[in-house]
């Protein structure tokens, strides 16, 4: 494992912005405190094919809209520094497993995600990992809820249907959950009363 410091030697200009690839470097970790008035200009990178699991050094990435992050150590407990401006996340054969302790809070971190790619994961269900098309479209559903400005997950254009479809299906959970709660305040209210009752008696 490598905790490297890398130069802007790497960097580049393009059509997109300015762009920094450290991909296949074996880093772990990214130091950026002495080079953050050089890494504050980067816009898209890439930092695949390596052993990175902790992403917090990001936070010095100021103007970042791409990072690509295929085939490292990222897990369901790895949590993103908030990125505002990123719109673009690739994610691909990592080691996120737990769908609903990862996503939440990195569409809290990200909130602006056009593009998220989590191909490879157990997380991501799909034909990749042995899954059925039903798991993969409530999978889809989830994510599409989260990322509203999302449009395009994995390998898949997000489609209109499935805009809709999410929709629905958040209006349901919300639905559920209002009345799981009225249904919990009756049960406590009603308890409350039978020992209000039950105390009357003992004093009579």
């Amino acid at each position: 494992m490598k905790n490297m410091t890398k130069s802007l030697d790497l960097k580049s200009q393009s059509e997109n912005g300015y762009y920094l690839s450290l991909a296949h470097q074996g880093i772990s970790k990214l130091t950026v405190e002495d080079k953050k008035s050089e890494y504050e200009c980067v816009e898209i990178l890439d930092l695949s094919h390596n052993e990175i699991s902790d992403v917090s050094f990001l936070t010095g990435f100021q103007r970042l809209r791409t990072v690509v992050l295929d085939h490292n150590l990222v897990g369901s407990n790895t949590v993103f520094p908030y990125l505002p401006r990123l719109h673009m996340l690739w994610l691909n054969y990592n080691l996120i497993v737990d769908f609903s302790t990862f996503i939440p809070v990195l569409a809290r971190s990200c909130p602006a995600l056009n593009i998220l790619s989590l191909v490879g994961n157990d997380a991501a269900p799909s034909y990749f990992n042995g899954k059925t098309l039903e798991e993969n479209l409530k999978y889809r559903y989830r994510v599409i809820c989260l990322f509203p400005q999302l449009y395009r997950l994995d390998d898949q254009d997000v489609t209109t249907s499935e805009r809709q479809a999410a929709r629905t299906q958040n209006d349901k959970i919300l639905s559920l959950s209002a009345f799981k709660q009225d249904q919990t305040g009756l049960s406590a209210e009603s308890t409350q009363g039978n020992r209000t009752h039950d105390f009357s008696l003992l004093n009579q």
